[in-house]
């Protein structure tokens, strides 16, 4: 199980520094950030070869990543610069624990072509986490 907690920084990766990251790549920003809670912007990386028509999204527990639902995943766009290499950002709640994985699917119809590999990674952001961005490095090969 992969379990990521940030506390204390204002970022944090997976992995150390990586050039890639230095990029000025175009990212999917999930618009559920909340008034009510302050929220961190966590951009995920996912490094995945896919096949032409097909691409890399995420998916997990609660509304910020789709309920576990394929057709409601966060779709994460491929970075010109990196191959293989693709990207979301999302406002996460401080003070709750996410769960969710990556899969590969068709873009024509969405139909999923793979689910990313057990167990599934878990991002837990402290409500005392002092804000900036959270950045998370998954290989899925």
């Amino acid at each position: 199980m992969v379990i990521i907690i940030c506390m204390f920084i204002s970022s944090c990766s997976q992995e150390d520094s990586n050039p890639m990251f230095e990029t000025n790549s175009e990212t999917h920003i999930n618009n559920l950030e909340s008034k009510a809670q302050p929220s961190v912007l966590v951009t995920i990386w996912i490094r995945k070869q896919v096949s032409f028509g097909q691409y890399v999204a995420i998916t997990g527990d609660g509304a910020e990543f789709g309920n576990w639902t394929p057709a409601n995943s966060i779709p994460l766009l491929e970075d010109a610069n990196q191959e293989n290499y693709h990207s979301a950002s999302v406002y996460l709640l401080k003070g709750k624990t996410y769960e969710f994985k990556p899969l590969v699917l068709n873009r024509g119809d969405k139909s999923v072509v793979e689910w990313g590999d057990d167990p599934n990674i878990v991002i837990s952001l402290p409500s005392d986490f002092p804000g900036g961005t959270f950045t998370l490095v998954h290989t899925w090969d």
